[in-house]
């Protein structure tokens, strides 16, 4: 996590290039595809009717809606070895208590907002009203980060990149180097069978649209299970 400008997709292509079975779970999103975009590479862009019924399924970790849009990331996409993300503070708190023995980092600015604007200006893709704005609200994220428990923050200083990446991996332990360290088997608690209500001469009644879903929604719970503990598959143990 960080402001904006501090460096954190810097860092997480440094992670990918340079240590084997890193991979960023890929954010679901409704918003309209950008012409540069491409869908399952950069997002995963479906209906705000879509991801509504995703969010009825218990299908993300973490969700949020900006403005009219939603954007999460799904559990079933958390499908690397070691899985790297790119996370606002409201954002990690959710994935603190859903990964607990993840590895947190926060990047603070080496800059003064009035400095980051001008580097948010150059990075492109905004304006200059949305950067005044993003780096005006860097020192509050910082403040606000300070009383979380991340496992480590640091200051990033400009035009050392590699080196204060390479500090940060060394401090990380083996969460890089041993690509299970994460792993767990089991995914999800399975619901109950549900059996059918019969009348009073045995006759058995059908079921309702309420028991339906229950059944669909089971199936899919002992489907995904199934998945996870395919060799090729690092799971996590999800909340019931």
């Amino acid at each position: 996590s960080g402001p904006s400008g501090t460096g954190k997709s810097t860092f997480i292509r440094h992670l990918k290039k340079n240590f084997s079975g890193v991979g960023e779970p890929l954010t679901v999103t409704s918003r309209p595809r950008r012409p540069k975009e491409r869908d399952g590479v950069d997002r995963i862009f479906v209906t705000k009717a879509d991801f509504e019924k995703m969010v009825e399924n218990d299908e993300f970790v973490e969700w949020e809606k900006q403005k009219e849009h939603y954007y999460g990331r799904r559990w079933v996409d958390f499908i690397y070895p070691t899985n790297v993300i790119d996370v606002n503070i409201n954002g990690a708190k959710k994935y603190m208590k859903a990964f607990p023995d993840a590895h947190s980092v926060f990047l603070i600015p080496d800059v003064p907002p009035k400095a980051m604007v001008k580097r948010l200006m150059r990075r492109g893709g905004m304006g200059l009203t949305e950067a005044k704005q993003r780096a005006s609200i860097g020192p509050s994220i910082v403040k606000a980060a300070k009383k979380m428990d991340y496992d480590q923050f640091v200051t990033m200083k400009t035009g050392s990149y590699e080196k204060v990446f390479e500090d940060i991996v060394s401090k990380m332990g083996d969460v890089l180097s041993n690509t299970r360290v994460h792993e767990s088997s089991i995914m999800i608690p399975i619901s109950p069978e549900l059996h059918p209500q019969t009348t009073l001469d045995g006759t058995p009644r059908p079921y309702s649209d309420r028991d339906r879903e229950y059944m669909r929604k089971r199936d899919k719970n002992i489907e995904f299970n199934r998945t996870a503990l395919n060799d090729d598959y690092v799971s996590f143990i999800i909340p019931a």
